[in-house]
Formats: C-alpha cells, sequence, structure tokens
C-alpha cells in the first residue's frame, strides 16, 4: 500500500475490519450506511489510486468501477 494509508494495512484487511464492525452484538456499536459508504468509498478511491501508480494510469481494472 502506499502513504496514503500511514497504517500500510492491505484493503482486504481494512475491509474485514469494517465487515466486523457491521455485524457487532452490540447495535450501538455497528456503522450507519453513511459511515459504510464513506469508509467503502475511501478503500474505493485509496484501491484505484494504488492502481494508477502501479501501472501508470492503466483503464484494466478503472472500467470496473464505471460499469464496463
Amino acid at each position: 500500500m502506499g502513504t496514503k494509508n500511514p497504517e500500510r494495512r492491505p484493503l482486504a484487511s481494512i475491509i474485514a475490519m469494517l465487515a466486523k464492525q457491521c455485524v457487532d452484538n452490540d447495535p450501538i456499536l455497528r456503522p450507519n450506511m453513511t459511515q459504510v459508504v464513506i469508509s467503502l468509498s475511501q478503500i474505493l478511491l485509496s484501491s484505484i489510486e494504488w492502481e494508477a501508480t502501479l501501472a501508470g494510469n492503466s483503464q484494466v481494472f478503472s472500467g470496473l468501477v464505471q460499469g464496463r
């Protein structure tokens, strides 16, 4: 992972942590949908930025984001 994530955790780990929060036994501790969407949007943006740095702005995976 690049410098965008100071904790340098893989994206899969971050997604797993979010999923765990969503099924917490205490409903008060679960994130609301706005928080989930924001978190997933940030993960997606990090993934796109990471892809661009590796492949020189490759369009290989970007088509998935645009529905192609």
